[in-house]
């Protein structure tokens, strides 16, 4: 592109000296360059153009169901604690993984803007995200851009109006904040859309146009549609998105990012069939850990076991839990290796560190099951939210409820933490459980997966020991989900 913009430079030069300044030739290369001028970029003036094209009505699809089985709104509980069948193999004692204090990582508590973006024409947005004080910078003309209509050509007019602006400030001021924040494709994608809206007084159209255009400069597939007088923002994952309407072109789900929190579902949307050149990324759904300011609170737990009475006082970081708020409910897999806060983990360990000391390894285990089956209540999401929600470790101790697959998730993390012993994920229909990869051995049931025996242990059944299955379950072969 600059090679091209080079020539057409040298074009101009000797055109200038050959011709004269009054030819006619002249006077049409400089109304090319004027024109030229205005667009930064050569594919923006391609893409406008484009966007002025008849757009398409496509059809939408609910969103996607990861387990159409109801979970059970009552769990089975063992009324008796049965003694465990233990074959035990050494070591004979566990041996706990190094309990580690946190470690201090500087968080910002506000982000100034590249220093060589500030002029005098430049508008600064402040805004708070997930109590960060962000200030970014933008030319001092968009918040004047106007929609007069949502038809492709007003949209298009938009993003005419967004190329020839000076938008490289905005579109830095995202990428340096989001990389200081450990924000991730998908916080990336929330923070723009908070950014651009606040841009325009809470006008969600000319926001979404707006983050579709940061986000397309940013190297994402950004598209929009339009349907009942609303713009929406629409993004292809690298992972499937449960919940969210969705419609589909050349192979690939994009999903309608504005139903995520609504669960509005439409029927239909009106967008193009085409894409901004060199912009193709996928977003990318992964349990980040975001360096947001701490905010902790604690709350306290209990849990028995044999015959003894435990309490932890447990600690969560409220600014960690409200941006899980917002998180998609994706693919089970991507909550086996979940994100917690140094605080939150160090806090729990400690104290159940104490309990199992000393204990043989599948005690220990053991009684770190009964801790996720009684320490917290149950409620499926649809009752406690209305929809499916898959849990971090620090939702389950903050949020009053959490379900079976939230269990297993906590567990499983526990397990790998503290006792340093493998775990998957057995994904039953209607139900999730974890088990356990141990070195010594126990009467009950197991799954045999890459060679390894790993014997269930499921959080959700009260007070069910390690080999032991939920009833409703028992029939069905579960998937195994490393």
């Amino acid at each position: 592109m600059m090679k091209s913009r080079l020539i057409f430079f040298l074009l101009f030069v000797f055109s200038f000296k050959v011709f004269g300044a009054d030819s006619e030739f002249m006077k049409y290369l400089s109304q090319q360059m004027d024109e030229f001028k205005q667009f930064k970029e050569e594919r923006d003036k391609e893409f406008t153009e484009f966007l002025k094209k008849q757009w398409k009505d496509y059809e939408m699809f609910k969103g996607l169901e990861p387990d159409t089985v109801p979970k059970p709104a009552d769990i089975p509980v063992v009324k008796e604690e049965k003694p465990l069948i233990v074959k035990q193999v050494v070591p004979d004692k566990v041996i706990i993984k190094t309990v580690e204090p946190p470690v201090v990582v500087e968080k910002p508590v506000k982000i100034i803007p590249l220093q060589n973006l500030i002029q005098e024409k430049d508008k600064t947005l402040f805004f708070n995200f997930f109590n960060v004080n962000v200030e970014l910078v933008f030319d001092e003309k968009t918040p004047m851009w106007q929609l007069k209509g949502l038809s492709n050509e007003d949209i298009a007019l938009f993003w005419e109006n967004a190329a020839k602006s000076n938008f490289d400030k905005l579109v830095n001021s995202v990428k340096d904040a989001v990389k200081k924040l450990s924000l991730g494709d998908w916080g990336t994608v929330i923070f723009t859309k908070k950014a651009t809206t606040q841009i325009y007084n809470g006008d969600s159209n000319r926001g979404n146009l707006l983050a579709w255009f940061v986000l397309s400069k940013l190297g994402f597939d950004a598209r929009v549609g339009v349907e009942e007088g609303m713009v929406y923002l629409l993004l292809p994952s690298d992972k499937k998105i449960y919940g969210v309407t969705y419609f589909v072109l050349d192979g690939k789900n994009y999903y309608a990012i504005d139903t995520f929190e609504t669960r509005k579902y439409i029927k239909s949307i009106r967008t193009y069939d085409g894409k901004y050149p060199g912009s193709s990324e996928l977003i990318k759904i992964n349990a980040e850990r975001p360096l947001l300011p701490d905010s902790y609170h604690e709350k306290t737990v209990s849990f028995r076991y044999n015959g003894h009475e435990y309490r932890l006082n447990l600690s969560y970081d409220a600014s960690l839990v409200e941006f899980y708020r917002l998180f998609p409910q994706t693919e089970l897999y991507v909550f086996t290796n979940p994100t917690i806060s140094d605080e939150a983990l160090y806090k729990m360990k400690t104290q159940l560190a104490k309990i199992i000391e000393g204990k043989s390894e599948i005690e220990a285990a053991n009684i770190l099951l009964r801790f996720v089956q009684t320490a917290f209540k149950y409620k499926t999401d649809i009752d406690q939210f209305g929809y499916e929600k898959y849990f971090i470790p620090e939702e389950t101790i903050y949020y009053p409820y959490s379900d079976c697959e939230d269990r297993a998730i906590l567990y499983s993390y526990l397990v790998k933490n503290m006792l340093n012993l493998d775990t998957v994920l057995l994904d039953y229909p209607g139900h999730v459980a974890t088990a356990i990869n141990l070195k010594g051995s126990v009467g009950g049931d197991f799954v045999d997966f890459e060679g390894k025996r790993y014997y269930v242990a499921d959080p959700t059944y009260i007070n069910a020991n390690i080999g032991m299955t939920m009833p409703n379950v028992a029939k069905y072969k579960p998937k195994v989900i490393k």
